[in-house]
């Protein structure tokens, strides 16, 4: 048998995130009886960190299908205690395809399994932050059996979809309200984010102003991406500057 290397413990050290033998997913699927050594076991497989030290929860375990592809994949996440920002949010979704080989390794806040358009299967929608509340969005699918990010994102690194205001400026939601709908009418829906920016050029709570901001994203159907309608780092720089 393939020897399988245990993850490092080490709060210094990164996650490794790969595997030297497949897990033995269908093994557990559906009938887990020990959860913790269920989790241990994946972890060591994947050289996730934090592997043995910490408590941990199992939140989801399901066998999913994923735009791209008509194989089943499984998704999991498992949840444990945080001890510094570094480890935030505390979770852990991991994609496995049904021989049990790791596709992607993701730390969201959370991830959601969502229909874009009729007639095709669903993509993951996932919401990422830092431990000081700066995020947005991440949308994924197969691609010849490895997963692809296809939400392109802002063409600066703000705005954002996702503030608490540890800047100058904070969204109202702080996860701003997001729809799938046919914007460009072509018969596919785009991704569209709607709703405020409180802003402040010297410091939130001194001469805030709010406006309303709606970000559009087109679904590009030869790439499969989803990309900005227009530039709108460029559109709101009166809000956050120069960010390219």
């Amino acid at each position: 048998d393939t020897e399988i290397i245990a993850a490092t413990t080490s709060k210094n050290e990164e996650k490794l995130e790969f595997q030297t033998s497949p897990f033995e997913v269908e093994k557990y699927y559906s009938k887990v009886i020990d959860t913790a050594d269920f989790i241990n076991t994946l972890a060591q497989n994947c050289h996730l960190y934090p592997s043995r030290e910490k408590s941990k929860a199992l939140d989801r375990f399901e066998k999913i299908k994923l735009s791209g592809s008509a194989k089943d994949f499984y998704f999991i996440q498992y949840s444990f205690p945080i001890s510094s920002n570094a480890e935030f949010p505390g979770k852990f979704q991991i994609i496995l395809n049904s021989e049990g080989k790791l596709l992607k390794v993701v730390s969201a806040m959370r991830i959601d399994i969502v229909k874009i358009n009729p007639n095709e299967q669903a993509f993951l929608f996932a919401l990422s932050s830092t431990a000081h509340g700066n995020g947005g969005h991440q949308i994924f699918k197969i691609n010849k059996d490895t997963i692809e990010q296809v939400y392109d994102g802002f063409s600066g690194y703000r705005p954002q979809t996702y503030s608490t205001g540890y800047g100058n400026e904070i969204n109202i939601p702080n996860e701003l309200n997001h729809k799938f709908t046919d914007d460009n009418n072509d018969g596919l829906n785009d991704l569209v984010f709607f709703g405020k920016v409180r802003y402040s050029k010297i410091d939130l709570g001194t001469q805030d102003k709010i406006t309303n901001v709606r970000y559009v994203f087109l679904y590009n159907k030869a790439n499969g991406h989803f990309t900005q309608k227009e530039d709108y780092s460029e559109k709101y720089k009166f809000i956050y500057g120069d960010t390219k």
